[in-house]
C-alpha cells in the first residue's frame, strides 16, 4: 500500500532499470527443467512407480541428492535418527510429499544466484522458507484440509520473488534492503517505491510465467 504521509516514504531513488517483462523473459530460460528433474516428476505421477526407481534417478544428481537429505534432516522434521539414504528419505515423505518438496526445491534452485551475492543471508533465507513451508503444511493438517503437501510448496516458494529480483539486478537488490533497514520501513514497501512493485508480485508473475498452478501464483502475490 502507498504510505499515508511523507515520514513513511522511502527517500531512496527509483530504479528505472527494473523491468518485470525482461526479468520474466530471462527467467524463462531458467525454468527449462533438466532431464533428471523431468524424469523424476514423471515417475512421481506414475501409479506404477517404486521409490527405488525415483531414488536411483535422484541419486544421479549429487546436488539434488544433497538438497533432499538436507531438508529431510532439518530440525523441522525432528527425526529420531538421521537419514542418509535417498530411498529412505522418499519413503518417509511419501509420493505426494516428495512431489511437493521436489517442485519447491527445483524452483528455488533455478533461481540460485550464480555470480552475485544475495542481499540477505542465504542460510537464513532457506531456513525461513522451509519453516514457513512446514508451518503451512502443519496448519493445513490441523485444519483437516485435503492439500497439506500443496500448501508446503506454497510456503516454500512464497519469497521466490526475492531471489528473482536479486538475480536480475545482479546484487543491486542490496540497496533496497539497506534502504529498508536504514529508514525502518517494511521491505515490500521500499520495493514498491524503488522498483515499482514488491517481491510478492514478482514471485507470483514468475510462477505464473512458468505455468505453475494459479493458486500457487495467487498465494505468492497475496502473502503480505
Amino acid at each position: 500500500d502507498t504510505p499515508a504521509n511523507d515520514e513513511e516514504t522511502s527517500q531512496a531513488e527509483r530504479d528505472e532499470s527494473f523491468d518485470l517483462e525482461k526479468l520474466l523473459k530471462s527467467s524463462k530460460e531458467l525454468s527449462t527443467v533438466s532431464f533428471i528433474a523431468t524424469r523424476t516428476l514423471e515417475l512421481i505421477d506414475s501409479e506404477e512407480t517404486k521409490f527405488s526407481e525415483m531414488a536411483a534417478i535422484i541419486e544421479s544428481d549429487q546436488a539434488l541428492s544433497a538438497l533432499v537429505l538436507k531438508v529431510i534432516n532439518s530440525p523441522f522434521y525432528s527425526l529420531a535418527k538421521k537419514i542418509t539414504e535417498i530411498h529412505r528419505a522418499l519413503v518417509f515423505l511419501g509420493f505426494e510429499g516428495t512431489k511437493s518438496l521436489f517442485i519447491g526445491l527445483l524452483a528455488l534452485s533455478l533461481l540460485r544466484p550464480r555470480h552475485s551475492p544475495m542481499a540477505i543471508d542465504r542460510g537464513l533465507f532457506w531456513e525461513h522458507s522451509l519453516a514457513v513451508a512446514i508451518l503451512s503444511q502443519n496448519l493445513a493438517i490441523d485444519a483437516g484440509l485435503d492439500n497439506p503437501d500443496e500448501l508446503f510448496v506454497h510456503g516454500l516458494l512464497h519469497d521466490i520473488g526475492k531471489t528473482a529480483i536479486n538475480q536480475y539486478l545482479k546484487g543491486e537488490y542490496d540497496k533496497v534492503y539497506q534502504a529498508s533497514i536504514e529508514e525502518k520501513l517494511p521491505l515490500n514497501q521500499v520495493e514498491v517505491q524503488i522498483l515499482g512493485m514488491d517481491h510478492a508480485l514478482v514471485g507470483g508473475k514468475l510462477l505464473e510465467n512458468w505455468g505453475l498452478p494459479s493458486s500457487l501464483a495467487d498465494s505468492t502475490v497475496d502473502h503480505h
